[in-house]
């Protein structure tokens, strides 16, 4: 079952425990200092300032990471394709921006062409102070768009 369909579920039954993920795989790393990819020896602690790309069929072990990363204090904000009241659900997110990937129109949704307005609040959520992490599950989507 994945990412979507876990959160789809969320909506019509009460979840008590949050979604782990099925497999374990390392992240793939890369430094933007450098531009060199690196194989990470397992999903220890992420570092400031490091873009990482997690790829995965379902986005289990990024949004795995992004739970951990928010249980030590960190403010992160999402960017998906999944409605944000579900993914709030599944996950229980309550105080993280979720931005939905969708043509509608809605304050918590972007439109997949327009990459101006993802940048400015990305951006905006990153300056705002105490934005540390920016979890995007869907970048095929915006590719493909």
């Amino acid at each position: 079952m994945g990412l979507r369909d876990k959160a789809r579920e969320s909506g019509s039954k009460p979840e008590d425990e949050p979604v782990q993920p099925e497999e374990t795989r390392p992240a793939a790393r890369e430094s933007e200092a450098e531009g060199v990819p690196e194989k990470d020896a397992g999903a220890g602690p992420l570092e400031p300032s490091v873009t990482y790309l997690v790829e995965e069929e379902r986005p289990e072990l990024a949004y795995s990471l992004f739970l951990s990363e928010l249980e030590k204090g960190k403010r992160g904000t999402i960017v998906s394709r999944t409605y944000p009241k579900n993914l709030r659900k599944a996950f229980k997110l309550t105080d993280v921006p979720v931005y939905w990937l969708t043509n509608a129109m809605s304050d918590e949704t972007i439109g997949p062409k327009d990459l101006e307005r993802l940048t400015l609040t990305i951006k905006r959520f990153l300056e705002e102070g105490g934005g540390n992490l920016v979890l995007i599950d869907s970048l095929e989507y915006l590719v493909t768009n």
